[in-house]
């Protein structure tokens, strides 16, 4: 019977890591549930700042898989995981980043309330290891830290800026949108 055991435990152990995508030396999760929801990884990459210094590996999931930024943005569930790689970063960086991405695809949410709400959500650090999930459901957008709510805003305008940050027009990094929607 503990032979048994052990081979069931090797076996659903190796079955999950068989499942999960590695980027970067990090695996990324094949599903993501919420509540009775149950999302798949759509893609995931790498997210770096200037060529070599990689911040967080990020991981798109979805209710259908597409690699067309139209049907994401139509998704009512969706999330983004940041899987932070880099040792340090401060709240403050991760505002700036945010307010920057904003200002540059939807500078008009950057200056509503909701921009500002979503902004104050990170006034925590995170550290290698740390995961910082974008839950976007229909017109709210909650903000996760190692799966424990820190926040949440309630605007459509905001929900799509922020997804578009990631797989937009004009995208923080573009190969780190091709890789979330799986090109």
């Amino acid at each position: 019977m503990k032979k048994l055991f052990v081979f069931v435990t090797a076996f659903v152990l190796f079955a999950a890591f068989a499942q999960a995508k590695e980027v970067s030396g990090v695996n990324m999760p094949d599903q993501y549930q919420i509540g009775k929801t149950v999302l798949t990884l759509n893609g995931a990459g790498a997210r770096r700042k200037f060529i070599f210094v990689k911040v967080y590996v990020g991981g798109l999931y979805l209710e259908k898989k597409t690699s067309n930024p139209a049907d994401v943005l139509k998704q009512q569930i969706k999330v983004i995981r940041m899987h932070f790689t880099y040792s340090h970063v401060s709240g403050q960086k991760i505002r700036n980043a945010f307010k920057d991405d904003l200002e540059r695809v939807a500078p008009n949410v950057l200056k509503s309330e909701a921009g500002k709400q979503f902004l104050n959500i990170f006034n925590f650090n995170v550290k290698s290891g740390d995961n910082v999930d974008l839950l976007f459901d229909n017109d709210t957008l909650t903000v996760l830290y190692n799966l424990k709510k820190v926040g949440s805003v309630k605007s459509k305008k905001l929900v799509d800026a922020v997804v578009n940050i990631y797989i937009g027009d004009k995208p923080a990094q573009k190969s780190l949108k091709e890789a979330l929607l799986g090109k």
